[in-house]
């Protein structure tokens, strides 16, 4: 039995009551809706900069909240 899943209404197959991806229909089919994502090559120094970049803000909010109470 056909069914649809997903929000683009892809075309599936009933298998116990749940609807999975049809093995017969080509992979470009489905688009870019099943790849598997990665997390790259540079996925260390995205981590290192959003650290960094949260340290700063949370430093910046510190010095503004002493500079407020100083005046």
């Amino acid at each position: 039995m056909e069914c649809f899943f997903g929000l683009d209404v892809l075309p599936g197959h009933c298998t116990n009551q749940t609807c999975a991806v049809r093995d017969d229909l080509p992979p470009y089919y489905y688009g870019a809706a099943l790849h598997q994502w990665t997390l790259g090559d540079q996925w260390r120094s995205a981590v290192f900069a959003v650290l960094i970049t949260g340290a700063i803000a949370l430093c910046l909010v510190l010095g503004r909240q002493q500079v407020t109470n100083l005046i």
